[in-house]
């Protein structure tokens, strides 16, 4: 592999064994990107998405992710800044669950309800657990943990904007789900209903 070992040792400080190894840079997973580049939009001008988050690095992030399917979101650092520019010209909104003036939840709920049709995605933090407590299922479309999945969010985004942009076909599949943990057994049903598996 031309690489290199080596070792130092000291008496009663113990040993250092170093591997150096070349290895290629790969910026990329080839698989990822071939999965992201079947994910287009049929027309991505005619929707309009916002993203409310009161994190500078998540809303630079989520949009940079938003313009590889070709989307010009608009971006909001404050919920309260969001609710007044109008809401009901969204198609799609995407919030982070904790903000200081107002969570994900009271957004979600401050929006009047002929808006029913905006769909809604939470960004959770890695540590915390989805539960129908903490997020009530029918204010939001999906849910993403940070740091975001850029694949599993992108297929969110265009199954939340276009529902018909996926060639799959759920009474097509049988699913076993093999899971001991029965939190995360109930999580995995719910997210494989939310793609339409029963």
């Amino acid at each position: 592999m031309n690489g290199e070992l080596s070792a130092t040792s000291r008496y009663g400080r113990g040993s250092t064994f170093t591997v150096t190894l070349p290895l290629g840079h790969c910026s990329k997973n080839p698989a990822q990107d071939l999965e992201l580049a079947k994910l287009k939009l049929v027309n991505p001008a005619q929707y309009r998405v916002a993203i409310v988050d009161d994190l500078r690095s998540s809303l630079m992030h989520m949009r940079f992710l938003l313009e590889k399917l070709d989307l010009e979101p608009d971006i909001f650092d404050s919920p309260i800044e969001f609710l007044k520019s109008e809401p009901q010209q969204y198609n799609l909104i995407i919030t982070d669950l904790h903000m200081l003036e107002l969570n994900g939840v009271e957004l979600a709920r401050s929006l009047p309800v002929h808006q029913a049709k905006i769909l809604i995605s939470a960004a959770l933090d890695s540590h915390e657990v989805y539960s129908e407590d903490n997020l009530p299922e029918k204010l939001f479309h999906s849910v993403y943990t940070k740091p975001i999945n850029e694949s599993r969010f992108l297929k969110g985004v265009v199954d939340a904007l276009e529902v018909d942009s996926f060639e799959h076909n759920p009474e097509d599949y049988s699913i076993l789900l093999a899971e001991d943990n029965d939190l995360n057994a109930r999580i995995a049903v719910h997210m494989l209903n939310q793609l339409g598996y029963q």
